[in-house]
Parts: C-alpha cells; structure tokens; sequence
C-alpha cells in the first residue's frame, strides 16, 4: 500500500502530469463553437488547404504533398498508379502546373454529393494522362451511406475524357471502418497530420495568419473529446502521452490488475482489463536506452533512441561524402533504408522515417527513407552490428544514463 501511495503522490506532482492536463484540455476554436466534429467544417478547411489560389500562400505544396502520400501508399491492384505518373511523383519533382482546381459538395445524380475534387493539370504528360482528378470522400464520425463510394467510382470512371485520370480517395479517422468500394486509397488524418500538416509548419517563408490557422487545426486534431477519442496526434502530444506511461505504469496496472480481479465486475470488463495489464507489460519491455552520437565533424547529437542515432549516422554520411545509392547500399546493409518509392506509408506502425527532414535525397537522384526497427535478436537493424561499423567511419557512439 504504501508503493502505492508513493506513486498517487508522484503522479499528482509530476511537472508530466500537469502538461499533460494542460495540453489534452486545451480546446481550439472549432471546439469551443462546438464544430470540431462535423465533415464539412474539415472538408472546407482541407479545400482551402489544397487551393494552390487560397490566400495561404503555399501553392501547389499541399498538392504535392497529398500526391506523394498517396503514390507512396501500397495499392492494390484496382487502386495501382501508371508506373510513369507513380515514378513522377515518388522522384519528388514539380508535376503541377499552375492550374489547379479544387471543388467542394460536387453533386453526382440522382442525390449525391462528393465532399472534394481537385482537377490538376500536369506540368507534361505522362504514360498519355494530362489532367488527374482527386475524387475525395471524408468522413469523421459517420459511417459510409448508401454505398456512396461505389456509385462515386461508377460515375467517374464512367467519363471518358482523354488524358484525364481520375484517383479515388477515402479519408477518416483511423478508428473509422473501410469504405465499401475497393477503388479508392484510404488514408486517416494522421497521416494528414503527419505528411501535409507538419511539414508545411516547418516551413519558413509562411505568412503568419497561414501559421495560426495551420496550429489551430493541429490543435484539434488532437484534442480529446468527452469520448476520449483524438482525430488525430501531434508530435508534442505524443511525446508527453508517452512519458507519462514511463512514469505512471506501475500505477495504471495496478488499477487495470485491481480491475480485472474485481468480482462485481462484467467478464468482459474483466478481460479488458487483463488485456491492458499483458499489453502494458509488453510495452514496458521495450528498449528506451538514450545514446549520444559525435559525428567525423565532432559534433555531437542530441540524447536519442536506436532507432534515429541510426537515422543521424546515415543521414550524416550521405551528406559527408556525397555517395550514391550504391555506394551506400555497400557502406550499409541494405535492408537499413529502402527507396520512397517503396515504402508503405500506410503502414501501422511506421517502419521507416518518413518526415520531410528525415528523408535522405542522394546525389544519384534517390530519395531515402532509414528503418526505424532497431534493436537486437531478430529487429531488421541489430544495433549492435549497425555500431561496429559507424565506429569504422569515424563515428562514437555512447549511451547515456537515465
């Protein structure tokens, strides 16, 4: 009893716990209206985002961004890319030309309405297409009705308008179900999030009222409803969530252990609450060891896991010696990094990092993305052998107590 104690204490003074209260409280101003949950209030914004003649004065970037996330995507046979247009996209060259249309609430007979279309016309054209159109349904709480998506795909693709190709999207929550026709990509609003939202706040030349709305709509995505449910997790969010389970586990268990010994429970509360105790202890054995690494240069990084002291070695060499995909695939193992082009960004967890400033683009035109599955035994980078030969190229590598 009095571990326990001692942990309701640190869990009430923790500087962790505060912020964290802070942060998931913290309403924007969607929420405070009462909007944040309604489709067209986030179809309107995503609209306004991909106009490249919106007044954020980030042109055709949420475009481009978009298309690369759904290239990089794996497809299935029915959503597959022509190779030419897929290779255009992942070689992260400008495809768009200046023109660019994007259309909200497109009505398609009898009653229907498809949330976006964004017509853009290419900057050359590619395997015979000269125009795509991004055929866009979102959905936030609701399920998909009346097979919309299957009567969206039938009338679409019933056009036949030459050097035009049409891609079908279904964007929602992750926590939302599939949409019923095979066609369209699905994608969620993490990885809106993750590759449109994101980099487009790290870049520097931004008008300032851009800046705010960008933040505001950030903020809640990840805001936490009365039904604890989030659209989708930011960075720092994420961050603080995770430390408060390093500090507060123990505590947690044992409510979730307390729980399922409880005989007034359901047995189904029961077994959820074992559930989270066997979930919980397979996430405290995770690896969370911090190491420092002192580059050729003498520059040292920040304290980081495994997995990104990988990502800064690699991306450090490559930038030192200006190699070439081969000469990197012999300095490296090969199966460390993979081409964009092959990587799923649809994949849960992420495999590899992905983020604008984590990609590697090589003097031999490749763009790289590095593992993030790093550790030992049977992890696609064992750490071990990855520091031996870091070391070899004048790179020191030390751990660092937590």
């Amino acid at each position: 009893m009095d571990t326990i104690i001692q942990q309701m204490r640190q869990f009430h003074q923790s500087p962790t716990t505060a912020a964290l209260r802070e942060r998931i409280s913290r309403k924007s101003l969607l929420d405070i209206w009462g909007v944040g949950r309604r489709e067209n209030g986030h179809s309107n914004f995503l609209a306004w985002l991909l106009s490249p003649e919106e007044s954020h004065d980030l042109g055709h970037f949420a475009l481009q961004k978009l298309l690369l996330l759904l290239a990089s995507c794996r497809l299935t046979p029915e959503q597959q890319l022509p190779e030419a247009l897929q290779h255009a996209i992942l070689s992260g060259k400008r495809i768009i030309r200046t023109a660019a249309t994007v259309e909200r609430e497109v009505s398609i007979p009898p009653d229907g309405r498809v949330d976006i279309v964004a017509t853009i016309e290419l900057d050359q054209e590619l395997a015979g297409i000269r125009r795509l159109q991004i055929v866009l349904e979102n959905k936030i709480d609701a399920a998909e009705t009346d097979s919309q998506t299957i009567r969206y795909y039938q009338h679409f693709s019933a056009q036949k308008e030459e050097g035009l190709y049409p891609i079908y999207v279904y964007l929602s929550p992750r926590q939302a179900q599939s949409c019923k026709d095979t066609h369209f990509i699905r994608i969620d609003y993490q990885q809106i999030l993750d590759y449109i939202l994101s980099p487009a706040l790290q870049r520097q030349n931004m008008p300032e009222y851009t800046r705010i709305l960008l933040q505001e709509y950030v903020s809640h995505l990840s805001y936490f409803n009365s039904e604890s449910l989030y659209i989708a997790m930011n960075e720092q969010q994420r961050s603080l969530l995770i430390k408060f389970w390093e500090e507060n586990s123990a505590l947690i268990l044992a409510c979730a252990q307390a729980i399922s010994e409880d005989p007034d429970a359901s047995p189904e509360v029961q077994e959820s609450a074992r559930a989270i105790v066997e979930q919980g202890k397979k996430v405290n054995q995770r690896d969370r060891a911090k190491y420092v690494c002192q580059n050729s240069a003498g520059r040292s990084s920040e304290p980081m896991g495994k997995g990104r002291i990988v990502l800064y070695v690699i991306k450090n060499y490559a930038e030192e010696t200006d190699c070439t995909y081969e000469q990197l695939k012999q300095t490296f193992a090969p199966r460390w990094f993979e081409e964009l082009r092959n990587v799923d960004l649809n994949a849960r967890p992420k495999r590899y990092f992905i983020a604008d400033d984590e990609l590697i683009t090589l003097k031999s035109g490749e763009t790289i993305a590095v593992s993030s599955q790093c550790g030992g035994g049977t992890s696609l980078i064992n750490f071990d052998e990855f520091v031996k030969i870091a070391e070899e190229l004048g790179f020191v590598i030390s751990s660092q107590q937590l």
